[in-house]
């Protein structure tokens, strides 16, 4: 039986979360997963919707799994730990089991307990994706408790070379392999006609240049520098406008940068947008931007934007920190750069906008990456890779 831990699911996903499911949805026999429910907020009606479609092999089992404190002095921590464990036990079927954890904390340490606890032979996989173990650092106990579920882990896979040294620096663990996250590249195959309807609400003339950001808003991702750059790239005559997809935090903060800066008519908010519009955004989309900085623990472990516009045949601007140069082939299919420096970001959007071939080369280049990272490739190795576990 393999089981799949992860608190957030869909509908309220990051990139780690749509790794985890496009890989487990093609997961070659049947597999559980025990996702946060979020049937409670009224305002998530999308559960029932993502929940009613084809998952392949994949069940999708909705509990409370919500920790948002890992605190082991505090009851209601242990409580929900074992709350979790309990809901872990009745598909532990016969004497073998593998239990899948989207990361080492909160959701690794019931694997882990079950595995010492059960007198079954449970193997656990934990995934590393660069942040939580920064943000594990800041804190003595989530430090203890997250090495100890490294070193008890059967395997870690981690998202790209620099996770897997920020994982060895921090604390010694068992086996660590590199799957990078992937991309469907099919979804990219879309008619023309709805990609003209998607990039006539925006009203902006033929020859725009347009720019896009499809993250949430929250420093690392460093959208008000690209905004300062469209502002002053504007003024040197340049016509580029700028599409931000998703939400988040920052979002009111962004919107009177934008205002301020008289840039209302050429930045849209989308908001959230659904799958199928973010490939719409991408593919009416000339570059992509996110020079994604450092901001206290949180760093771009990968990147699985990067790989999407590459899908999309539009070259990206990455930043030069975390995982991002190993998603974005500097000069092949895009260019990485310095997030913090704005002269940075304003001479690639300018290098790029200028230069209608170089866009077209490196889009050609960024297809062929994306192909051989497409999630059905992927998962295959991802399986091959944990069914070879002794």
């Amino acid at each position: 039986m393999d089981l799949i831990i992860s608190q957030n699911f869909f509908p309220k996903i990051g990139g780690a979360h749509k790794w985890f499911y496009e890989v487990y949805k093609r997961w070659p026999i049947k597999a559980i997963a025990l996702v946060q429910d979020y049937s409670h907020d009224s305002s998530r009606d999308d559960q029932k919707v993502f929940d009613s479609r084809d998952h392949g092999l994949l069940g999708i089992e909705r509990h409370d799994l919500f920790i948002d404190d890992v605190n082991v002095f505090n009851f209601s921590f242990i409580n929900k730990i074992f709350q979790i464990i309990n809901k872990l036990k009745p598909y532990i079927i016969g004497e073998t089991a593998r239990i899948h954890c989207i990361k080492a904390f909160p959701e690794g340490i019931p694997a882990i307990l079950l595995k010492k606890i059960s007198g079954k032979k449970i193997k656990v996989i934990t995934y590393a994706h660069g942040e939580e173990i920064l943000t594990a650092q800041m804190s003595r106990q989530v430090s203890f408790i997250a090495r100890w579920v490294y070193r008890n882990s059967d395997l870690i896979i981690t998202n790209s070379e620099s996770t897997k040294k920020l994982l060895e620096s921090f604390s010694l663990s068992g086996p660590v392999e590199i799957i990078r996250p992937g991309v469907d590249t099919e979804s990219f195959e879309i008619a023309e006609k709805k990609l003209k309807e998607f990039k006539a609400q925006f009203n902006w003339p033929n020859d725009t240049i347009i720019l896009s950001t499809m993250a949430r808003m929250e420093p690392r991702k460093n959208h008000a520098r690209v905004i300062e750059a469209v502002g002053d790239l504007r003024k040197e005559g340049h016509n580029i406008a700028y599409i931000i997809g998703s939400d988040g935090e920052e979002k009111e903060h962004l919107i009177d940068l934008v205002n301020d800066l008289n840039l209302d008519k050429f930045v849209a908010f989308t908001g959230y947008l659904s799958e199928e519009e973010r490939v719409y955004a991408f593919l009416v989309s000339d570059i992509y931007v996110m020079a994604s900085i450092q901001a206290g623990p949180m760093i771009e472990g990968y990147g699985i934007v990067f790989i999407e516009a590459a899908a999309a045949g539009i070259p990206s601007i990455a930043g030069n920190v975390g995982g991002q140069p190993e998603a974005v082939m500097d000069n092949r299919t895009g260019l990485v750069i310095d997030g913090k420096n704005i002269n940075e970001i304003k001479n690639a959007i300018r290098y790029l906008a200028e230069n209608e071939t170089i866009r077209h080369e490196m889009g050609k280049a960024g297809r062929t990456w994306a192909k051989e990272n497409d999630w059905d490739a992927i998962a295959r190795k991802t399986y091959e890779i944990i069914n070879d576990l002794k």
